[in-house]
């Protein structure tokens, strides 16, 4: 605790100098402008807060059929199948899959809310991230690239990309990006996922899979 105490109280010396500009991290000059009698009052976790927002409802009438569950196997807009719940399990053996995928064949899900304790007025969030886990099967000779985008209304916020995804499975970490959002637009967050695929020659269709997406955002409480 004291610890913490000491890093916060030098943080707010450092804003007095004017030391925003250092950029250690995309969201510091939003942190770093928390003011100093607050710093010096309360702990590091007190003032910052960060949580990871994952999918939690299908946006069914922007689910191209082309994606399918791997629990089922039927397509993702289909009205009885809820394929969010196989990317927020924690689970690499459920995911959805889509064959020589292509950018125009997306899948789209609504996020978490905002947490209770993330201010209802002005815009707290500062930063967030994108992440998922992907895996190629079937024809590995072609070459299968992956994107899943964070996006607000028609605006991407952030996204995270891999052109060619392996076969043995990976985790894809996108940029941190400093983008000012409210509490509000948080709860409108929503993820788009599409896919390429390329290369190769005879010997069947490439298949991406995804099982795991993550929004991890960071705000001033």
């Amino acid at each position: 605790m004291k610890r913490w105490r000491w890093l916060v109280a030098a943080a707010a010396a450092l804003v007095a100098v004017g030391a925003v500009g250092l950029g250690v991290w995309p969201g510091a000059a939003a942190l770093l402008n928390v003011t100093a009698a607050k710093l010096t009052t309360q702990t590091f976790t007190d003032v910052v807060g960060t949580a990871t927002l994952r999918p939690n409802a299908d946006r069914d009438g922007q689910t191209h059929n082309q994606w399918t569950s791997s629990s089922t196997g039927t397509p993702c807009n289909s009205p009885s199948v809820q394929c969010y719940t196989l990317l927020n399990d924690n689970n690499a053996n459920t995911y959805i899959f889509n064959s020589n995928p292509s950018p125009s064949q997306q899948a789209q899900f609504e996020l978490d809310d905002a947490p209770a304790d993330v201010p209802a007025s002005g815009s707290p969030v500062v930063s967030v991230r994108v992440s998922f886990d992907a895996k190629k099967s079937g024809n590995i000779a072609r070459t299968v690239g992956a994107t899943v985008e964070l996006r607000l209304g028609t605006n991407t916020v952030a996204s995270a990309s891999d052109s060619d995804i392996s076969d043995a499975g990976e985790t894809v970490t996108g940029s941190e990006v400093a983008v000012p959002l409210s509490r509000t637009d948080v709860n409108n967050l929503y993820v788009v996922v599409t896919g390429t695929t390329s290369g190769g020659g005879p010997g069947g269709p490439a298949v991406l899979q995804v099982s795991s997406i993550s929004v991890q955002i960071t705000y001033l409480k």
